[in-house]
């Protein structure tokens, strides 16, 4: 089994609604041994006036998945179930905007963030407030239809607090 990494990014304040989530999260990790990194800043390249860090937050998670196997994102207000297992296949949720696994499938995500980034410098300025980036990029790309959880809830809970500090 290969080395697994969990990354949060949460940039701004964190609401106190969020905190037991992120420690679900960071528990998870301990508990299986996987390594947690929390992501506070956004890199120079997304640091542009009029995007919102949940956008920006779209195409530094799938670059970071396009970049390094063995990753899993999760949105701040997704509480984790410590039984659950991040095994040697991808795993996405409906929308693919609360929780990504890579696993060993770089290659699949690097077709998304090529595509993301073809829809940035196609969009002009209507990047900056583009909602659904992820999942538009996704449509456009060959995956396995099986790396599809759409049975979450017993491991899984989202919260959908993420709109709180846009």
């Amino acid at each position: 089994m290969s080395e697994k990494t969990i990354f949060q990014i949460i940039i701004g304040d964190i609401p106190k609604n969020i905190q037991l989530d992120i420690e679900s999260v960071r528990d998870w990790c301990e508990y299986k041994n996987y390594k947690y990194k929390l992501i506070t800043e956004l890199p120079e390249d997304l640091v542009v006036e009029g995007l919102s860090p949940r956008i920006a937050s779209d195409y530094l998670r799938v670059k970071i998945l396009s970049e390094h196997p063995f990753h899993c994102w999760t949105d701040w207000d997704v509480k984790v179930n410590k039984e659950f297992d991040l095994n040697d296949k991808p795993i996405l949720v409906p929308f693919f905007d609360w929780f990504i696994y890579n696993a060993d499938r770089t290659d699949v995500f690097q077709q998304v963030y090529e595509t993301m980034l073809s829809r940035k410098s196609e969009g002009k300025l209507n990047w900056l407030n583009e909602e659904g980036t992820i999942y538009k990029a996704f449509r456009t790309v060959a995956f396995e239809r099986d790396w599809m959880m759409l049975e979450v809830d017993k491991y899984l809970i989202h919260h959908c607090h993420s709109r709180v500090n846009k």
